[in-house]
C-alpha cells in the first residue's frame, strides 16, 4: 500500500479522495456561513403558502432575495479563509468547536430578538426551522473560523509592517518619549469633544449623583459615594471660582488626562511584552476614534475612572506575573499597583464584588505556594493586596456613616429575577394562581408587570419594587420565581438572553452618544437652579455634528467593530478556555477579574444602550490579547523556553 493512502473498514481510500470531501465539506459550511449572514430570520410577512413544501421553497426565496451578489462573494472569501485556517494544526481545537457551537445558540436567539421575534418563530413552521437550521450551523462555522485564524494568529507571531523603522522628522523623538507622545496625541484627539460638549457630557447617573449631593436627592449607596462626592466638590469648586461648568470642565479635563496616562502606560507594557504591531495600532486607533473612549474620555460617568483603574490594575497584574522580582523592588509600582485597587473598590459598587473573590483566589495561591515565592515576597504581596482593600473598605463605610447614607435597594441586585417574572407573568399570566399572584404582589405591582415589561432593560420593573417588602415577603416572591421556573424553564432563559445577547452578538449596534446634559431630567431641575450648570446654546449645532460623527463610527468599517462589546467578550471567553487548555495558567490570573465581570453582566439591567458596563472587558481586552500573544508564539527556530517571560518567571 503506497504511503498516500488510508485504511479503514477494510477498504482503501486514497489521500486525494479524502482531499476532495474534505474541501467540499469546507465549501458547504461557507456557504451556509454566506447565507446566515445573508438572510433574514424573520417569517415572510403576507404570504399565504398551500402545503409544506411550497412554504419551505417560499420562504428561503423571501429571505433570501435580493442577496446573490453578497452571498456569492461572501462564499468565495470564507471558503479561501477557511480552507488557509484549517489546513493549520492548533492546539486545544476543542475550545474553538465548544465557544462556537454555544455562541451560535446565542446568535440565532440574538437574529430573532433583532427582528423584533420570539426565539418560537424558528419553530413555527417547517420553513423556518430550516431556516434556523441553516443560521446556526452556518454561524457555528463562522465563529469556528473566526476563533481559529485569531489564535493561529496569535501563535505564529504574524505581525503588520508598519515601516516605520528608518528614522525621519519627529519619529525618533516620539520613539524616545513613546509614553507622552501616546498621552499627547489622545489628549489632541479628544480636544474637540471635551471642548464641543462643554463644560462635559452628562448621563443620567450624573444628574442623580448630583442631586444627591446638592440635597435635591436623598444621599444613597446606589452610586459609589466617593465617586458623588468628587463630583459635588468640583462644581462647587467651580462656583466658587465664578462658575460651576468651569468646575465640571476642569474635571473632564483631569479625568481625560488621568486616562491618557493610562493608555500610555499600557503602550509602555506593550513594547514589554513585545506585543504585536496589529494590536498597539487596533488599540491606538480604538483610544482615538472608537466612541467608547472618544465619546467617554471627558463624561461625567462612573464607569470611566472605574474602568481606567480596571486597566490600570490589570496592567500591573501581568507587570508583577511577568517580572516579580523588579516588581516588588519597584516602589512606583507598588503605589501605582495601590491606587489601582482603591479605585476599583471606590469609583463603582460592584468594584468589591470582582476584587474580593479575586484577592481570596491570590490569597490562597500565595499561601500554596510561600515556600516557592519565600517568605518576605509573600508577605510583601499579601499586604499589598490586603491594605489598600482594606482601605478601601474603611473610607466607603466612614463615608456613609458620616453622611447617613441611605441603603442601596436590594432591587439592585434582584432585577434579573424581577425581569424574569415580568416576562412570565406577560406570557403566561392565565397560569398564575392567587397565591402566587400574592406573593409577587407583595413585592413587585403584579398588575403592572406585563405592561412594564421591556426585553432589554429591567429599570422599569426593577423601580417598581416595594421598599416596604421585609425579608419574609422576599423569601415568599423567591419561592414562587423558583416555582415558576420549572413550569416555564425557557421563559426564563429567553428574559436572560433577550437583554444580554448584545454582550456577544455583533450585529445589533449598540450605539450610545453622549454630547450634551439632555439626559435626567427627572433630577436637572433643582440642581439647575442651585448651581447654574448650563450647556452653551452656541455649540448645539456642534454638538449635533459630533453626535453624528460618533454614530457613524459605531456603522463604520473596523473603529464599528472594536465599538462593539462582542469582539471584546467573545475574545475573553476564548482565551481563557485556549490558556487552561494550554496549561497557561498564570495568563488565568490577571483574566479572572475580567471573567467575573463578563459573568456579572448577565444580571446587570442592560447592555442594550448601556455597553458601559462592559468597559472594564473593552479596555483591557486589547492588553490581554498581547500577553496572550507573548506567552503563546512560536519562536522561530529555536525552543527555549527561556524566551518566555512567564517561563522565566518559573524557573526563577
Amino acid at each position: 500500500m503506497s504511503a498516500n493512502t488510508y485504511t479503514g473498514h477494510g477498504q482503501e481510500v486514497s489521500a486525494k479522495n479524502i482531499g476532495t470531501v474534505r474541501r467540499l465539506f469546507i465549501f458547504a459550511m461557507s456557504v451556509l456561513a454566506a447565507s446566515s449572514l445573508c438572510m433574514r430570520i424573520s417569517a415572510p410577512w403576507g404570504e399565504d403558502f398551500n402545503g409544506v413544501a411550497e412554504e419551505i421553497v417560499g420562504n428561503l426565496a423571501s429571505s433570501f432575495h435580493g442577496s446573490a451578489f453578497m452571498s456569492t462573494l461572501l462564499t468565495l472569501g470564507l471558503y479561501t479563509l477557511s480552507r488557509r485556517v484549517t489546513d493549520c494544526k492548533l492546539k486545544g481545537n476543542w475550545a474553538a468547536l465548544l465557544l462556537a457551537a454555544i455562541t451560535a445558540v446565542i446568535w440565532l436567539m440574538g437574529a430573532c430578538f433583532l427582528s423584533g421575534s420570539d426565539i418560537s418563530i424558528i419553530c413555527s413552521s417547517p420553513g423556518q426551522s430550516l431556516k434556523a437550521f441553516i443560521y446556526y450551523l452556518g454561524s457555528f462555522w463562522l465563529l469556528y473560523v473566526i476563533f481559529r485564524g485569531f489564535c493561529l494568529i496569535l501563535d505564529s507571531g504574524w505581525d503588520i509592517d508598519l515601516n516605520l523603522s528608518k528614522p525621519a522628522g519627529l519619529w525618533p523623538f516620539v520613539r524616545r518619549h513613546r509614553f507622552w507622545a501616546v498621552a499627547v496625541f489622545l489628549l489632541a484627539c479628544w480636544s474637540v469633544p471635551l471642548a464641543v460638549c462643554y463644560p462635559a457630557a452628562f448621563c443620567t447617573d450624573a444628574w442623580a449623583q448630583l442631586a444627591q449631593y446638592w440635597g435635591t436627592e436623598a444621599f444613597s449607596s446606589n452610586h459609589p459615594p466617593i465617586h458623588t462626592l468628587i463630583l459635588g466638590f468640583f462644581s462647587r469648586l467651580g462656583m466658587a471660582a465664578g462658575s460651576a461648568n468651569f468646575g465640571l470642565f476642569l474635571f473632564a479635563l483631569l479625568q481625560s488626562f488621568a486616562f491618557s496616562l493610562v493608555i500610555a502606560y499600557v503602550f509602555c507594557l506593550y513594547d514589554k511584552l513585545n506585543s504585536p504591531k496589529w494590536i498597539r495600532l487596533l488599540s491606538l486607533l480604538m483610544a482615538a476614534l472608537s466612541p467608547f473612549i472618544a465619546n467617554r474620555a471627558g463624561i461625567l460617568l462612573k464607569d470611566v475612572p472605574y474602568s481606567m483603574a480596571f486597566l490600570l490594575l490589570t496592567a500591573q497584574f501581568i507587570y508583577a506575573v511577568m517580572d516579580l522580582e523588579s516588581f516588588l523592588k519597584s516602589r512606583r509600582q507598588l503605589v501605582i499597583t495601590f491606587i489601582a485597587i482603591m479605585a476599583v473598590m471606590l469609583m463603582r459598587n460592584n468594584g468589591q464584588y470582582v476584587l474580593l473573590p479575586t484577592a481570596l483566589l491570590l490569597f490562597i495561591l500565595l499561601l500554596l505556594k510561600r515556600k516557592l515565592l519565600g517568605r518576605s515576597r509573600t508577605m510583601s504581596l499579601l499586604l499589598l493586596i490586603l491594605l489598600p482593600l482594606a482601605a478601601s473598605l474603611t473610607i466607603k463605610s466612614a463615608v456613609e456613616k458620616h453622611y447617613d447614607l441611605v441603603p442601596g435597594s436590594i432591587s439592585e441586585t434582584m432585577s434579573l429575577p424581577f425581569q424574569q417574572t415580568a416576562r412570565y407573568v406577560r406570557d403566561h399570566g392565565s397560569e398564575v394562581t392567587e397565591e402566587e399572584r400574592e406573593a409577587i404582589d407583595a413585592v413587585l405591582p403584579y398588575d403592572r408587570l406585563a405592561e412594564l415589561y421591556n426585553p432589554i432593560i429591567s429599570d422599569p420593573v426593577k423601580v417598581e419594587f416595594n421598599k416596604q417588602a421585609g425579608t419574609n415577603e422576599l423569601k415568599a416572591y423567591l419561592k414562587v420565581w423558583l416555582k415558576m421556573f420549572f413550569k416555564h424553564p425557557m421563559t426564563y432563559v429567553k428574559a436572560t438572553a433577550n437583554q444580554f445577547y448584545a454582550l456577544v452578538y455583533p450585529f445589533a449596534e449598540n450605539r450610545t452618544v453622549y454630547v450634551g446634559a439632555n439626559d435626567g431630567a427627572w433630577f436637572r431641575s433643582g440642581v439647575e437652579e442651585i448651581t447654574g450648570i448650563s450647556m452653551p446654546e452656541s455649540l448645539s449645532m456642534e454638538r449635533n455634528v459630533l453626535s453624528d460623527w460618533f454614530l457613524f463610527m459605531y456603522s463604520s468599517p473596523v473603529i464599528g467593530m472594536i465599538s462593539h462589546t462582542a469582539p471584546y467578550t467573545l475574545a475573553a471567553f476564548f482565551l481563557c478556555l485556549m490558556a487552561a487548555v494550554r496549561k497557561k495558567y498564570l495568563f488565568l490570573l490577571p483574566a479572572l477579574p475580567v471573567l467575573i465581570t463578563a459573568a456579572g453582566l448577565i444580571f446587570a439591567p442592560a447592555i442594550i444602550a448601556n455597553p458601559r458596563y462592559a468597559f472594564p472587558i473593552v479596555y483591557t481586552m486589547p492588553l490581554l490579547t498581547g500577553y496572550f500573544a507573548c506567552i503563546c508564539k512560536v519562536m522561530p527556530g529555536s525552543t527555549d523556553v527561556t524566551k518566555d517571560p512567564i517561563a522565566q518567571q518559573e524557573n526563577k
